[in-house]
């Protein structure tokens, strides 16, 4: 609960929301399969994803099932690519990996 010294003041305005004269930002989510098939160590699969509403310089937030926290040594990255266009990155260290097709979520920040 807020202290009566703060006071918080928050309304919409054409389908914006606002807290004082802030305007709060959508987070724009999709959840899709992504196949990256067999990565070759040192190498990376690109694979692209729709996320309506996502613009070039957006940022990414990309999360994996948690299964892929057992693959060792990768890196996972996401960015506008396009317009409603999200890739995703996923490359493999010192090993080569074929992790299976999964559910992935990824977030763009407005």
């Amino acid at each position: 609960m807020l202290s009566d010294k703060i006071k918080t003041e928050v309304y919409r305005f054409l389908n914006k929301v606002y807290i004082g004269t802030s305007e709060i930002k959508p987070i724009l989510t999709a959840s899709t399969s992504i196949t990256f098939g067999e990565v070759l160590a040192g190498e990376f699969s690109i694979q692209t994803v729709t996320v309506t509403g996502a613009a070039l310089g957006d940022a990414v937030l990309v999360t994996g099932p948690p299964s892929m926290y057992s693959i060792g040594d990768k890196m996972v990255q996401g960015w506008v690519s396009a317009a409603n266009t999200v890739s995703v990155k996923f490359s493999a260290g010192s090993a080569t990996v074929n992790p299976a097709t999964q559910g992935w979520t990824i977030k763009v920040f407005k």
